[in-house]
């Protein structure tokens, strides 16, 4: 009996050391997590200020690579059209190929389906999906540019809606600012109006409104996805939708997705969006910007060295909290064995 009950009162008290030993575990393990926390909180700040930056001011973009998936809405039934693009862009030229296939669209080769565009300044060069060469190959930027010429327009459009972060309709780097604020006018001469706006979690989106005719307005809501990447920097989204209030609902009208994208700090010049960058006679697919490394922003690396860091310092504290234990258990245990 005397054994027993100094069994039990021992179990009682180590109940309560291990108790004490938990408590103080937690309160650094919290203020790690805080500490992580407020590190995320920091990152969506940067991913914020660049993000702004982009669009008030887009660099030269090197190569991008992306999908947009078009929704025709309806009252009844919606219809969606899916193709993927690869691009080069800058605010007065642009150069991109549509394709079926992110395959088709990340070759250097234009396949005869395809439609392809180069533009600079006021001319530009054009193939067709229906023709099985190059219009004006001889001298491709010879047409003169008109805006409203679906060969020019319909492209345009739809790198405009990924270069100007989901605002349709709108020239790349046609958005007038203000503060937060952004108006423009459409391809079509229509007002455009915008804000940028934070979620709860932090990260923008766009509030805008599209002034159909004197008395009607559409309201449109982008909506932005941002996930750590090596193809592309940390402050483009890797996901654009785009919400059009439409029956008395909010309708997705397109989705954008972003596989990788490459700023650049210099212009390019007037060869850099002619039609030769393409090989019509061997397929070479380009593969390098798929998987190199090279892209991989700075912010990415300053997070995965934090994480490194705090796993790091969670494991000294498990490991410093285990020889605790033990050393407490030896002690409990000699103490035992003398009684």
């Amino acid at each position: 009996l005397i054994q027993y009950t100094y069994l039990q009162m021992n179990f009682r008290n180590n109940i309560k050391k291990c108790i004490v030993i938990i408590a103080a575990f937690l309160v650094p393990v919290s203020s790690i997590l805080l500490s992580f926390s407020s590190y995320a909180g920091v990152d969506n700040q940067l991913i914020y200020n660049e993000f702004i930056q982009f669009m008030k001011m887009p660099p030269p973009v090197e190569e991008c690579l992306f999908k947009l998936r078009d929704v025709t809405l309806s009252t009844t039934n919606d219809v969606s059209s899916t193709h993927f693009y690869f691009c080069r862009m800058q605010t007065n030229a642009f150069l991109a190929k549509e394709s079926d296939s992110i395959i088709g669209a990340s070759s250097r080769h234009i396949n005869a389906n395809e439609n392809a565009r180069g533009f600079y300044d006021q001319s530009y060069w054009y193939k067709d999906s229906k023709e099985t060469k190059i219009s004006n190959q001889d001298d491709p930027f010879s047409k003169p540019n008109d805006v409203h010429s679906l060969v020019l327009a319909v492209m345009q459009n739809k790198l405009s809606s990924a270069f100007n972060m989901g605002v349709p309709n709108v020239k790349i780097g046609g958005l007038q600012w203000h503060g937060n604020t952004f108006s423009a006018l459409t391809y079509r001469g229509r007002r455009i109006t915008g804000e940028i706006v934070t979620n709860m979690a932090g990260i923008p989106e766009l509030n805008i409104e599209l002034q159909l005719n004197a008395t009607n307005v559409s309201r449109i809501t982008v909506k932005y996805n941002f996930a750590s990447t090596d193809l592309a920097p940390i402050w483009m989204p890797t996901k654009i939708e785009t919400w059009v209030h439409f029956s008395n609902s909010d309708r997705l009208s397109s989705e954008i997705e972003v596989v990788s994208m490459k700023p650049k700090t210099k212009p390019f010049t007037r060869g850099d969006f002619a039609p030769d960058i393409f090989d019509n006679h061997t397929a070479k697919y380009r593969t390098e910007f798929l998987d190199g490394k090279e892209h991989r922003s700075q912010v990415v690396e300053e997070r995965r060295a934090r994480i490194s860091t705090i796993f790091i310092s969670v494991l000294s504290l498990l490991t410093l909290v285990g020889v605790y234990l033990i050393v407490k258990y030896s002690k409990s245990h000699e103490k035992n064995v003398r009684r």
